[in-house]
């Protein structure tokens, strides 16, 4: 055999199919301690001699991270061989394996793995992480996987249409209902912590004769059932599944985004008579059960859920709505609609949010790694403007459904290790507490930072805008005042971790569209400060945010003065001085600097944060002077609270018109109070603003 005959013939050597390639770790998913290994099936079309594959690992940047040849033996014509490839420990985060049985051909197949830290403990029914169960199977480590996965909840089982049925002209109260599907699922559940959400689905066929398929009596139906009344099946099968799983299911939603065609086709009445029902059965079988609306779309407005409501109102316990890609508008608007139909305050779920990476899995991966990225980051941004507007629970859709899926068929996706890394973050070991914005300074326009209070210390989560390039915002640097002996840790939307080390007392950070999850632990004193206003996006008053001078002086302008009234009653308060030179002034000006949280200034501005609805103050202060107190803008434009010289603390409404062109409210978000002119004495004592709603 010639030379170049044995060079062609080793080359075909390398080229045997790999007809396998899976992981030894369940879905995919590794601890930190577990090598990422792979168990490779080869087969050979004809006969080859020994050879080689080329393997190489990536992270999520698509960084080369390691690289080796997997020896591969002789093969005879159709014969197989099962090989072991073992990528090593790695940390958490996201990994990619590729595979070339060619050196310099395409890498394929392509495989993922993630790894997950040890699961921390948490409480799962306080938990306020849920996933959709959607592609889900019956492998009882799957629901092991949820919990390692961060998730404390499960949406959705026991349709109706997979319970009972029957055909056009039988009688329905001798159809038995079939609870065996629902019971093995529950169970699963059970067994590792998970709490279900049950659903009780759409009608069924043979109960909505308006339904087109009506003779289809098998089928489910987005039409409602006819008989609505206390006698009829849709309120017996309710009954007798609250009835069934009573003290195993407390919630249950009813319907799925009843305000779209495509899920609801009737009146509104209709839709809001159905839900009477399901309300007035579960609460006859289970006083304690709490009914959820079908979730609101909203996603083409809110007029149809204004018409459901007039008469919906009143007959659920939870408002239910899904929430893909406006978490801080869409929550806002559907409080807005539960206040113009007079019920609020109302608990908060969002059942379904979810990104859909707009690419199918057999395009390249260079093609679709963006938009894994992506779908990560929206998980982080989602969750986390969730927990902090006070949505009690939000379920991520979904679990291994495509195109949503978490889980694909090659492993799982970028957003199964941040989901993992937000829940340790935020959810564990309980629920962490919403604490308001991080002041990040007039620099960081378009950026969030939200801070939530651990047992063990603080959590900030923060990201630029995604649409902040459209107006010149590129990558930004911030910073974040770190307590000596703060233990912090910086992970990204993969749950890997990011190198971060405080200096000089500061934590400098680069932020790009990828939302970062700073964790905090022990003294935060210096980082607390830095929260000047307390966001109260739950509250039941219609209040925003909190500026509490009294505790946080650092709200007031460095050329202020503090003034404690110590020994007398005005203890604790503050009164801000300025244009004093000298300590001398016949004409003594008195000042208090606000900056509203750079989110709720673009909240509720327009793409260029000027505010599109007037500025809603109540402001809580010492009755110290004739003069009126001024709350003005940097224009100059301005609103007056009177003040009669009572000498008591008073609480006063203003309202700041809405904002125009030019003034320093679009780049600094500031107002400021004031008192002008006066000779003395009429100083302005603040000790808390806040912010209100519509």
């Amino acid at each position: 055999m010639s030379l170049l005959a044995a060079i062609a013939y080793a080359g075909e050597a390398y080229a045997v199919q790999v007809e396998r390639c899976e992981p030894t770790a369940y879905r995919a998913v590794f601890a930190p301690d577990q090598p990422l290994v792979w168990t490779v099936e080869l087969r050979a079309a004809g006969a080859r001699p020994a050879g080689a594959l080329h393997w190489r690992l990536h992270d999520l940047d698509d960084r080369e991270v390691a690289a080796g040849d997997l020896a591969a033996p002789a093969l005879e014509p159709q014969a197989t061989a099962t090989l072991t490839l073992d990528a090593g420990r790695r940390p958490p985060g996201w990994w990619r394996l590729s595979i070339a049985t060619v050196a310099d051909a395409q890498l394929q197949p392509t495989r993922y793995a993630v790894v997950m830290p040890p699961t921390r403990p948490k409480d799962l029914k306080a938990s306020r992480f849920g996933l959709n169960a959607h592609g889900v199977t019956d492998d009882e480590r799957e629901m092991e996987l949820f919990v390692r996965q961060g998730a404390g909840w499960v949406r959705g089982s026991h349709l109706w249409h997979e319970v009972q049925a029957w055909k056009p002209g039988e009688d329905w109260h001798g159809k038995a209902y079939n609870w065996s599907k629902g019971d093995a699922a529950l169970a699963r559940r059970e067994a590792v912590g998970l709490s279900t959400m049950g659903s009780f689905g759409f009608s069924v066929a043979c109960a909505s004769s308006k339904d087109p398929n009506h003779k289809n009596w098998w089928g489910q139906s987005f039409t409602a059932p006819d008989d609505r009344s206390d006698s009829g099946p849709y309120y017996a099968y309710v009954k007798a599944a609250v009835e069934r799983y009573r003290g195993r299911i407390a919630y249950w939603e009813q319907w799925n985004e009843p305000d779209l065609d495509s899920f609801y086709k009737g009146s509104a009445s209709a839709y809001a008579e159905t839900l009477a029902a399901a309300f007035r059965a579960g609460k006859a079988a289970d006083a304690e059960v709490r009914i959820l609306n079908g979730g609101w779309s909203g996603s083409r407005g809110f007029a149809r859920v204004d018409d459901m409501l007039k008469t919906a109102a009143s007959v659920h316990d939870v408002a239910a709505f899904h929430d893909y890609n406006s978490p801080i508008a869409k929550t806002q608007a559907v409080k807005r609609a539960y206040r113009r139909a007079g019920v609020w305050p109302r608990p908060l779920w969002n059942t379904e949010c979810g990104k859909e990476p707009s690419l199918r899995e057999d395009r390249p991966l260079d093609q679709r790694l963006p938009y894994y990225r992506e779908q990560a980051a929206e998980m982080v941004r989602a969750m986390t403007v969730a927990a902090a507007l006070g949505v009690e629970r939000t379920f991520w859709f979904c679990w291994a459904w495509e195109p949503f899926a978490m889980h694909v068929a090659n492993g799982p996706r970028p957003v199964a290790g941040g989901y993992r890394a937000l829940a340790d973050l935020i959810d564990a070991p309980v629920p962490a507490k919403p604490l308001g914005t991080v002041d990040l300074g007039a620099a960081a326009r378009g950026t969030f930072a939200f801070a939530f209070e651990r047992p063990d210390g603080l959590a900030v989560v923060a990201w630029r805008d995604p649409g902040a390039a459209r107006f010149g915002v590129g990558v930004q640097t911030i910073t974040l005042p770190i307590d000596a002996g703060a233990v912090v840790v910086v992970q990204g939307s993969d749950g890997r971790t990011i190198p971060a080390k405080p200096r000089s007392g500061m934590l400098e950070l680069t932020l790009a569209d990828e939302p970062l999850l700073i964790r905090a632990d022990g003294a935060c004193a210096a980082l607390r400060k830095a929260i000047g206003w307390t966001r109260r996006y739950a509250s039941v008053d219609g209040v925003l945010a909190t500026a509490d001078f009294g505790a946080n002086s650092r709200l007031v302008n460095l050329d202020v003065e503090p003034v404690a009234r110590t020994g007398s009653e005005f203890a604790g308060r503050v009164a801000a001085a300025s244009d004093k030179k000298d300590g001398k002034s016949d004409r003594a000006k008195f000042y208090v600097f606000c900056k509203l949280p750079t989110d709720l200034a673009w909240e509720r501005g327009d793409e260029f944060g000027l505010p599109r609805t007037p500025l809603r103050l109540r402001v809580t202060h010492l009755d110290n002077g004739k003069g009126a107190i001024g709350v003005q803008y940097g224009d100059g434009r301005e609103a007056r609270i009177e003040r009669g010289n009572t000498g008591t603390w008073k609480t006063s409404i203003v309202e700041l018109p809405e904002g125009g062109s030019g003034h320093s409210f679009s780049y600094h978000s500031n107002f400021r109070l004031c008192s002008y002119g006066w000779s003395g004495g009429e100083d302005v004592v603040v000790e808390r603003i806040e912010l209100l709603g519509e």
